[in-house]
């Protein structure tokens, strides 16, 4: 009965895409579950057996970024054929990368870290502790 539905976030990715009023095209996103998150991390996980012998795990963050931002992003649709082939990209992940300068896909990364509770300020919860 008190369950909290995540609310969907609307965020400038890039200045660069303007619609017809000349003014940016927020794109949207939405948290995802922690069990999302998981199998997300899971698919970006490789075993290797490390140099002592044993069994270790490395995980590409890179990868990991990227599948994340492609979990959450709702607007535009990356997984849209027709966008994809106007890129010359084929998948979600590829089209991210084409569409975003460096700088734009790190701070997309950001937000949508924080929308999903990573990298909150220690001290904004204190004082929402506090209220």
């Amino acid at each position: 009965a008190n369950k909290i539905e995540s609310e969907e976030v609307s965020y400038i990715a890039s200045k660069r895409f303007k619609g017809a009023d000349g003014k940016p095209i927020p794109w949207k996103f939405h948290p995802i579950t922690a069990k999302e998150n998981r199998d997300i991390i899971q698919s970006c996980t490789k075993k290797f057996i490390g140099a002592t012998g044993k069994q270790e795990t490395t995980t590409d963050m890179v990868k990991y970024q990227l599948a994340l931002i492609t979990a959450c992003v709702t607007y535009p649709d990356l997984n849209d054929a027709g966008l994809q082939d106007a890129y010359h990209v084929i998948g979600a992940e590829a089209l991210i990368e084409t569409m975003l300068l460096p700088g734009e896909l790190t701070d997309l990364f950001k937000a949508i870290s924080q929308a999903n509770g990573f990298e909150n300020d220690m001290a904004e919860k204190i004082k929402e502790a506090k209220n």
